[in-house]
C-alpha cells in the first residue's frame, strides 16, 4: 500500500517524465512534422533547436521560413488539423468519387449526353506532382433502352493520370492532368454503342480545382477524352459478279467527349 509520501513521489516522477518528454512542434506545408524546442520567432522565420540542447547558450538551430510553416504547436498536435486547408502534401493520399456529365461526339457526327459515376485514388509524390488511378462506370438499368443502340449493357473505363499542382491560390489548388487507359465500350448512360463490346484506347487531358478543409475535399474539373478502336466486326467482300469472296475488318473508329465532373474526396 502506497502512503502519502510514496504517492507524492510517484506524482512528481510522472510530472518530471512529462516535462522531459515534452516538445514543441512545427507542422510544415509539405506535411512534415518537426519536433524540437522553439527558441525564437520573428516576422520572417522560426528558429528550432534540439529539445535536449535548449538550455545551451548556443544550441544548434534549424531555421524555417514562415511561408514554409502551416502551424506551430507547444504540445503533440492532432493527427489531422481540422482547421488546416487542403494542399497537396508529399506522400499524401486521396480517395473519393463523383458524378460526371458527359457530352460525346462520334465519328458519324451524332452526339450523346449522359451521366456516369466515378471513383479515384491518388498519391502525391511531391507537392507539385502526383499520380492517380480512376474508374468510370454505369449500372444496368432495364427500364431505359434506346431503339437505335443496343441496350442493357454496362460499360466502364480505367485510366492512370499524372497530376501537376503548379500553385496554390488562397486555399484553392489548380491542377492539370494527362493520362491514358482503356475502356470496354464507352460508359454511356446505361447503353453501349455496338452489339459486341469493343475495347477502346483512351487519352485523358484535363484541368480543374481542388479545395477542402481538415480531411474532406472537393474537386471540380473539365476533361477532354479521346477514344480510338477497331470494332470486332467484318464486312463481306464481293466480286463483280456478286459472289462473296471474303471479308475485311471494318475501319478504325474514333470518338471524343467533353466531361464536367464534380467530386468529393478524403485526404491525408
Amino acid at each position: 500500500m502506497i502512503g502519502k509520501k510514496g504517492l507524492a513521489a510517484l506524482l512528481m516522477l510522472l510530472c518530471i517524465g512529462q516535462i522531459a518528454s515534452a516538445q514543441d512542434y512545427l507542422r510544415l506545408k509539405n506535411g512534415k512534422l518537426i519536433p524540437g524546442a522553439i527558441v525564437r520567432v520573428d516576422s520572417a522565420a522560426v528558429f528550432l533547436a534540439n529539445w535536449d540542447e535548449r538550455h545551451l547558450p548556443l544550441p544548434r538551430l534549424q531555421v524555417y521560413e514562415k511561408q514554409e510553416i502551416e502551424s506551430i504547436w507547444f504540445r503533440p498536435p492532432p493527427r489531422f488539423d481540422i482547421k488546416a486547408e487542403y494542399r497537396p502534401r508529399e506522400r499524401g493520399w486521396e480517395f473519393g468519387g463523383g458524378m460526371t456529365f458527359q457530352s460525346m461526339k462520334l465519328s458519324d457526327n451524332s452526339s450523346r449526353r449522359m451521366l456516369q459515376f466515378s471513383i479515384l485514388g491518388g498519391y502525391t509524390v511531391l507537392p507539385f506532382v502526383g499520380i492517380e488511378g480512376e474508374a468510370d462506370f454505369t449500372f444496368l438499368h432495364a427500364a431505359i433502352s434506346d431503339s437505335i443502340w443496343h441496350p442493357y449493357q454496362s460499360a466502364y473505363q480505367v485510366s492512370m493520370n499524372i497530376l501537376f499542382h503548379p500553385v496554390q491560390i488562397e486555399g484553392t489548388t489548380p491542377f492539370f492532368l494527362i493520362g491514358g487507359g482503356t475502356a470496354l465500350d464507352i460508359p454511356l448512360s446505361h447503353t453501349v454503342l455496338t452489339l459486341s463490346q469493343d475495347s477502346r484506347n483512351l487519352l485523358n487531358l484535363g484541368a480543374g480545382l481542388k479545395w477542402g478543409q481538415g480531411s474532406l475535399g472537393f474537386r471540380l474539373e473539365y476533361r477532354y477524352q479521346f477514344y480510338s478502336w477497331t470494332p470486332d466486326d467484318y464486312i463481306p467482300i464481293y466480286d463483280a459478279g456478286g459472289t462473296r469472296i471474303g471479308e475485311r475488318r471494318v475501319d478504325a473508329q474514333e470518338a471524343f467527349c467533353h466531361l464536367l465532373r464534380l467530386g468529393l474526396f478524403f485526404y491525408r
